[in-house]
């Protein structure tokens, strides 16, 4: 487990550090003249694209990483604490199959849609630079999540059973970090280059990261909702009128400013949550 969780942070470094000059694709560009199946099938494999970049990263980093900070903290806590529960309902030391899968696959799944779901909405307004949108992103994310999922919450007995503190506190926080940067690059890197969605082996393929949003059902029920929306604008849409265009042009600015707000009030409430942490 620790081996197969230090590869995957490995792995996704070395895909972070691939795609790192990566920055925002152009515009999808759509002919009147593309029929509505057209339409669809290409945003479906720009969907896929990002779709495939929160399967990755949330299987990589937030599943397998979790997994291994798991072990490493239970590795470096005294006896006492072997085989209590932690706040999950793991017990401390026990390394299970089971317990190993539904841990990667739920957290992992779950976290990475969640994460698909916040760059559809919010990509619009983010830095044009991936690794930067992705740090703005981790921002707001963790400043919402980190203490509700009982990642960096003071409230969770975990810290009161693990040790060092200190360590508990380092690693998730790198966890944070590296999943949002991550997926920020992958998803514009895949995005533009997905393989085209198409009545081929291939192509069939290329939709299965848009199809699992859709076939997790109501535990994915807000990022794929945004998915069928887009979808379904796109395909039925008309060409904006320049009316539409300059009004949508305002947004940007302001948008990028509440986005980096946002993100500095959620790092600092981070931070504020990391340190009542360290002095329990």
């Amino acid at each position: 487990m620790s081996v197969a969780g230090l590869a995957g942070l490995v792995l996704s470094v070395w895909l972070t550090a691939r795609a790192w000059h990566t920055e925002r694709p152009a515009a999808l560009v759509l002919s009147p003249e593309e029929t509505r199946i057209r339409r669809v099938a290409l945003v479906v494999q720009r969907a896929s694209g990002v779709c495939a970049a929160g399967l990755v990263t949330g299987i990589l980093v937030l599943g397998l990483g979790g997994r291994l900070m798991m072990r490493v903290l239970a590795a470096t806590s005294p006896d006492s604490a072997q085989g209590r529960f932690t706040d999950a309902e793991f017990r401390v030391g026990e390394v299970t199959l089971a317990g190993t899968v539904s841990f990667v696959l739920f957290l992992g799944l779950f976290g990475g849609m969640l994460t698909v779901g916040a760059w559809v909405l919010l990509r619009r307004w983010l830095p044009n630079r991936s690794w930067m949108a992705g740090l703005i992103l981790t921002g707001i994310g963790a400043g919402l999540l980190a203490r509700p999922v009982g990642l960096i919450d003071p409230d969770n007995r975990d810290f009161l059973i693990l040790s060092p503190v200190w360590l508990a506190v380092l690693i998730a926080g790198l966890i944070l970090l590296l999943h949002g940067v991550t997926f920020a690059v992958l998803a514009d890197r895949w995005a533009n280059r997905w393989p085209t969605i198409e009545r081929t082996w291939r192509g069939v393929l290329a939709a299965a990261p848009a199809v699992v949003v859709f076939g997790f059902g109501a535990a994915l029920l807000i990022p794929a909702a945004i998915m069928a929306a887009e979808i379904c604008y796109v395909a039925w849409r008309r060409p904006r009128s320049a009316r539409t265009q300059r009004w949508l042009s305002r947004t940007d600015l302001p948008g990028r400013w509440i986005l980096a707000v946002a993100a500095t009030l959620g790092t600092i409430w981070v931070g504020i949550s990391a340190i009542q942490v360290l002095t329990l």
